[in-house]
């Protein structure tokens, strides 16, 4: 199977479809590629704006670096379509 994300379709539809969270998940994807994701994630924990609940769905979606590749191939795929 080429793309891992065809087991995915659904959640990966959704994120896709929202501007504000494709943005966010690519560049969470784009500083883990990079190396910097626990750097981020430390600065996040320290943002006062930032709740524990939020802080704890963002960092368990940025350590799921399979949903994130799987999103970033998703979106290649279908920018035409969307």
């Amino acid at each position: 199977m080429p793309y891992a994300w065809t087991q995915q379709l659904e959640p990966l539809e959704l994120v896709s479809r929202n501007a504000s969270a494709r943005e966010l998940l690519l560049r969470v994807a784009s500083i883990a590629e990079d190396g910097g994701l626990e750097g981020f994630l430390a600065e996040l924990a320290r943002d006062d704006a930032i709740d524990a609940a939020t802080f704890a769905a963002v960092e368990d979606v940025a350590r799921n670096r399979p949903f994130l590749r799987a999103l970033q191939d998703y979106v290649r795929a279908t920018r035409v379509l969307h």
